[in-house]
């Protein structure tokens, strides 16, 4: 179990709000393209507001001084988003290993358990201890000319 999994999440009420325009971003986005159950289509790219407020500033950085800037490749994640990328994860990792599954016999697999926990977090639905794309915090972003 990962170390985000035992720490309690108290929500600071920062608002989950639109990434905007002056951020780039992948689209369509790649969970999203795999199909990934994102219940409003119109709102994928969300993160916390100081979040998104640190990465303007960064990437206004960014440009001043190089020819960077930054690339969103994700972002907050619904549950449902988790639990499809996580479940999805483990059933790719069993098919690598010629093990013919369902997800719910998980529990007979650990080490394969272990191999997707490096990547994924569990899509846990207790909100002490959510998975943290999960809260809006969480990003992935690379820097491109």
């Amino acid at each position: 179990m990962k170390i985000w999994n035992k720490i309690p999440i108290k929500d600071n009420g920062d608002k989950l709000i639109a990434i905007p325009s002056c951020l780039n971003f992948v689209d369509p986005h790649p969970y999203y393209h795999l199909g990934a159950p994102y219940k409003d289509k119109t709102s994928i790219w969300k993160l916390r507001e100081e979040v998104i407020n640190r990465l303007v500033k960064v990437n206004d950085y960014l440009i001043s001084k190089s020819s960077f800037n930054l690339l969103i490749y994700d972002s907050w994640r619904p549950l449902e988003v988790q639990e499809f990328m996580f479940k999805r994860a483990f059933l790719l990792e069993c098919e690598k290993s010629d093990i013919d599954i369902s997800f719910e016999n998980r529990k007979y697999y650990p080490s394969i358990l272990k191999k997707v926990e490096k990547f994924w977090a569990y899509p846990s639905y207790d909100s002490r201890y959510p998975p943290p794309h999960s809260t809006g915090g969480g990003i992935g972003c690379l820097f491109i000319r």
